[in-house]
């Protein structure tokens, strides 16, 4: 709808195709760490399947340079530098928080019925933000690895 009325310059905007966002403050990510220190947390099928991040300061400077910088109509991707696999984040975040490895969950692709909400991390995902880089975008935590020991280190 957007990119149609900004075709037809009825308004002016840009679309943002966001990572999954994470902050020292944001209850997921608060609720995902201690699902990761404690062995709650479970692979969806082998954890095979590719988690776009994007730490939130982030994601500020993403939104705020294509506000600013880009033509109406424009569509980017707001993550970090790395795809990573869900299995390789939550090892290395559950390593980190003092977790054991978390368990292969059920197959993938077949969300419980109460977890309507979380269907969109049943998907595999890579995306890459070099457009976003022609505007001067240079993320402050480059991967999930250093954004999320910053949170770790936070809490």
């Amino acid at each position: 709808i957007l990119l149609s009325a900004t075709s037809e310059k009825r308004v002016a905007g840009v679309v943002m195709r966001m990572g999954i966002p994470y902050a020292s403050d944001s209850p997921q990510t608060k609720g995902l760490l201690y699902a990761l220190s404690t062995g709650v947390a479970t692979l969806i099928g082998s954890g095979n399947i590719y988690w776009p991040h994007i730490h939130a300061a982030d994601a500020a400077q993403a939104i705020h340079l294509a506000l600013e910088h880009s033509p109406s109509g424009e569509v980017f991707n707001a993550c970090d530098d790395e795809p990573v696999t869900m299995k390789k984040f939550f090892n290395d975040v559950a390593m980190w928080v003092g977790g054991p490895a978390p368990r292969d969950g059920g197959k993938a692709g077949t969300p419980l019925p109460t977890a309507r909400s979380f269907t969109p991390l049943y998907y595999s995902v890579r995306m890459s933000n070099e457009k976003l880089k022609q505007l001067g975008f240079r993320p402050g935590y480059p991967t999930y690895r250093e954004g999320y020991q910053a949170v770790i280190e936070a809490q």
